[in-house]
């Protein structure tokens, strides 16, 4: 029995130092592989930029149309009022891009909300067509 008891305990050490032996090799195999990681890293940043404009504008589009009176507030005179006399260009896009969400606006049931677009019209429509 006793010979039994010892070849038992030589067999769960030999599989213990061989399943600890096999742990830290899958260690050492992913630290090397996670410390490469940022070396196979490749960020398209014109992808993102395309994503990431894509959802800027359905999401202003969605506040426009389907958003409550606050957000198109919002949107109207802290985003596009702002955007248009710090740059040249966002004139342009937001005629190109939200002029008839900003026109259906100006029939909007909140007051200020209608103000608010009809300022907006205003201002496009003032630059569109210089006298």
């Amino acid at each position: 029995m006793n010979t039994r008891i010892r070849r038992l305990y030589t067999l769960v050490f030999v599989l213990t130092l061989a399943f600890v032996a096999m742990s830290l090799y899958g260690v050492s195999l992913a630290f090397t592989w996670a410390k490469d990681l940022p070396n196979r890293v490749v960020i398209d940043g014109d992808a993102l930029v395309s994503a990431f404009g894509h959802a800027m504008t359905e999401s202003y589009h969605h506040a426009l149309r389907d958003g409550e009176p606050a957000v198109q507030l919002q949107v109207l005179n802290e985003q596009f009022t702002a955007m248009i006399a710090e740059n040249d260009d966002a004139l342009a896009w937001v005629r190109g891009e939200y002029r008839a969400d900003i026109l259906a606006l100006v029939d909007s049931g909140d007051g200020s909300v209608s103000d608010a677009a009809t300022k907006l019209i205003a201002i496009l429509d003032a630059e569109e067509n210089p006298s």
